[in-house]
């Protein structure tokens, strides 16, 4: 049976952890394909731990809505190390990412468009890991050729086209990122990243072998900083998939 879950607003420690712009979002209980993908527009599946399947369809519902997870609303998290290098001084701490994702359709474009909007961070680690601030929220994932603006606007996302080869590249551009670590005088505002690549399973990753760890600024120079590691979806969340392909 198909199942609506509205989405609630979670509150921890003070911090909404649901963006207060985002729509009360549902999934429906089953998967993608093959019996639910009913046109162009991009399909979106969440699996959880108990191999719990959930899905927004590709039919055109839904469109512009921000989802959170399934079984609660909140935002997905993905968890991992990194390592962040601001000339001499480095640190290495886990970063936990918390975020919406969305499908779009771009008129002007005439293309539909897979949104990622990250509503708030988690520095954890070292003391130094605990000086670490993460702002400029809400970030957006764009595509990797573009430099901004980083915004919820109609037209930012990653292009989707049903039938392509392939039917969406998982690698974009990310902002506008800020990082700050007074003790060792860091302030990086209005950053942004490219190459921020996506499994399309449950990792997101940063510079690595393939990608780039440079934060730019907005004239595309060098802020002098890098960031590198790879997210990992958590629990109860398993998989967050785009589909198909």
């Amino acid at each position: 049976m198909k199942k609506k879950l509205l989405a609630s607003v979670l509150v921890g420690g003070g911090v909404a952890l649901f963006s207060a712009g985002a729509s009360a979002s549902y999934w429906e209980e089953g998967t993608c394909a093959p019996d639910h993908v009913d046109g162009p527009a991009p399909c979106i599946q969440a699996t959880d731990e108990d191999g719990k399947t959930y899905f927004f369809n590709g039919d055109g519902a839904h469109a512009g809505d921000w989802h959170g997870r399934p079984d609660t609303g909140s935002p997905f998290t993905f968890k991992g190390s990194t390592d962040l290098k601001c000339g001499v001084a480095a640190l290495s701490c886990d970063l936990a990412l918390n975020g919406n994702v969305r499908k779009d359709f771009d008129p002007a474009a005439g293309e539909w468009k897979i949104g990622i909007q990250v509503t708030s961070a988690n520095v954890t680690g070292s003391v130094l890991c605990s000086a670490v601030t993460v702002k400029g929220f809400p970030w957006y994932v764009d595509q990797d050729a573009n430099d901004g603006p980083y915004t919820s606007a109609v037209g930012v996302g990653i292009p989707y086209t049903y039938g392509g080869t392939p039917a969406i590249s998982f690698m974009g551009s990310i902002g506008p990122i800020g990082i700050s670590v007074p003790l060792l005088g860091i302030n990086v505002n209005d950053g942004h990243m490219h190459k921020v690549f996506y499994n399309n399973q449950d990792t997101f990753s940063f510079g690595g072998a393939n990608g780039d760890s440079t934060i730019y600024n907005s004239s595309e120079g060098s802020t002098g900083c890098t960031v590198s590691g790879d997210l990992k979806l958590q629990p109860p969340m398993e998989r967050l998939e785009i589909l198909p392909l």
